[in-house]
């Protein structure tokens, strides 16, 4: 991510990497430092690294009552199925609960000066796909779920249960994508948006 924001043409301003500019002294990955204000943003893998045996199949058959009932996930045992699955379901768990941990250094940096707040997914394509954050994305930006979220259900109930308080004060989702086996960028997409169907 680094690179990308060094060798992109459009910012012709200083970035820093995770500078000290919270009082509880924790940090954001990199501020680019503007006039008015501040741009923030935090970056994070997911990676999630699901085994594909009886139990994540298993599970996978369980969990289908709780998806939507106009959304039908299809996945076949003998095609890694349960492994897709399982990593779906912890990448959304983890894009939920990142998102939490940014949101409170981002408060707490807008206290000092004002600025928008990016979340910067970083994945390989095969562990999970961006139309699973774009679902993530929609929820968090429009305040509700699509109609063809597969795991708004889950989301809502963990929400519920875990009395989990969200702050809705990230600006923007975005998405790099790199090579399992190279340090290198092969996409970024920002903003990351679902598509117009089921606004």
């Amino acid at each position: 991510m680094a690179k990308h924001l060094s060798d992109d043409i459009k910012i012709d301003i200083a970035i820093a990497y995770e500078p000290d500019i919270l009082p509880s002294r924790r940090r954001i990955d990199f501020v680019l430092e503007r006039k008015d204000d501040s741009v923030f943003i935090e970056v994070k893998s997911v990676h999630p690294n699901q085994p594909d045996n009886a139990a994540t199949w298993d599970r996978y058959q369980d969990m289908q009552r709780y998806h939507p009932e106009n959304v039908n996930v299809i996945l076949k045992e003998d095609w890694l199925g349960g492994m897709i699955y399982s990593n779906m379901f912890a990448s959304r768990s983890n894009f939920l609960n990142y998102t939490l941990l940014f949101e409170e250094r981002l408060e707490e940096a807008r206290t000092a000066k004002p600025g928008p707040g990016i979340i910067v997914f970083c994945g390989s394509g095969f562990h999970w796909d961006v139309s699973e954050l774009e679902d993530f994305a929609d929820y968090y930006l429009l305040g509700k779920h699509r109609v063809d979220d597969p795991f708004s259900h889950m989301e809502q109930h963990e929400i519920k249960t875990k009395r989990l308080n969200l702050l809705w004060n990230v600006d923007h989702f975005a998405y790099l994508k790199r090579s399992i086996y190279l340090a290198e960028v092969t996409e970024v997409r920002f903003p990351v948006r679902g598509p117009l169907f089921g606004r």
